[in-house]
């Protein structure tokens, strides 16, 4: 018997759709107009209570050949149409792939969440051959452990009972902050100059959706106790359904397959030395990896947007060059919103 089954596949022509859209690993956007055939194979993996969508967009006209796998980031495994829209407009034929994972404990469920698919791992080890390049931007190489360090400010200040303000943020980061540290908590500050640090959605999910398995997990009550043993749950629990740190990727290499990964200096979210220390490993147990997997890391750049600097909008059109036509990037075109 198989270990999944089929629910259902449609597909459906749409003419004249139009929204708007973003090319992926760029910042370049706008409202497209376009005609595909929408077809969806819905699938599900016996006793997991699960249900993956695999949906592709066929194009109609000026197909350029080329298929154009797109996922998501963090809990989501796509942005569905914000991606989409762009792709086939260019000819591509865009697949993206969700997966609804109910969870179950005492007999109830607690969760349905959309997880993210892990492509990086899945792509470069999982179907070596599958693709012929892979754009990998900002990488969550050891995720299980990479929130919960982004965590470890928060935990530290509430439990020194200091809040560094806005202001000395902006001052400690040289005038780069705080608008993007905010957003992964730093801290707010009253009229009264009385100041607290905000919640991560990204944080405060993991911990009480993959570590607690309570939605209502009091995170202002954890100690410096419970946060390390949340550190010690996540990697004992997660390292191994995540997979994503590997350097071993001899089958993707002898595919003939072409990677380019980038993350920039300026992310606020995942830290850029542990892609740089993963990247380090794969040369150390390959050190001919550079001949098809190409790191680079952004000045001025934080995590999927602009910080400070430029932003290499061109690095899908380099990996197509780098595959078809054997051009090496050895640096990435960028520019800013204003200009090159």
């Amino acid at each position: 018997m198989s270990a999944w089954s089929r629910v259902s596949i449609t597909a459906a022509e749409l003419h004249s759709f139009a929204s708007f859209s973003l090319a992926p690993g760029t910042i370049n956007a706008g409202t497209y107009t376009i005609d595909f055939c929408n077809t969806t194979v819905a699938y599900t993996h016996r006793g997991w209570n699960d249900t993956i969508h695999v949906r592709s967009w066929l194009t109609l006209e000026n197909c350029n050949g080329r298929l154009q796998a797109l996922d998501g980031g963090v809990y989501s495994a796509t942005f569905g149409y914000l991606l989409m829209i762009q792709a086939v407009a260019g000819g591509y034929w865009p697949l993206i792939l969700t997966l609804t994972l109910a969870i179950h404990q005492n007999s109830r469920t607690i969760l349905v969440v959309s997880l993210v698919a892990v492509k990086f791992s899945w792509s470069s080890r999982g179907i070596p051959d599958f693709y012929d390049g892979i754009l990998s931007m900002v990488p969550a190489i050891n995720m299980e452990n990479f929130i919960l360090a982004d965590f470890w400010a928060q935990q530290l200040m509430k439990t020194l009972g200091a809040y560094p303000s806005p202001y000395q943020i902006r001052i400690f980061c040289n005038g780069t902050g705080p608008e993007k540290l905010t957003e992964q908590g730093a801290t707010i500050c009253s009229s009264n100059r009385e100041c607290s640090v905000t919640a991560s959605n990204l944080m405060i999910n993991w911990i009480r959706y993959f570590i607690a398995k309570d939605p209502q997990y009091p995170i202002s009550n954890m100690t410096d106790e419970d946060f390390l043993t949340a550190v010690q749950v996540s990697d004992r629990e997660h390292h191994s359904m995540l997979k994503t740190t590997s350097p071993g990727m001899p089958k993707f290499r002898d595919a003939g397959g072409k990677m380019l990964s980038l993350h920039g200096i300026a992310d606020e979210v995942f830290p850029l030395n542990g892609t740089i220390a993963y990247y380090q490993q794969v040369l150390k147990l390959d050190p001919t990896a550079n001949g098809y997997y190409r790191f680079f890391d952004a000045p001025g750049v934080g995590h999927c947007q602009p910080a400070s600097g430029p932003f290499p909008n061109d690095a899908m059109e380099q990996l197509i060059a780098y595959i078809e036509e054997g051009i090496v990037p050895h640096t990435l075109n960028a520019s800013s919103p204003d200009g090159p």
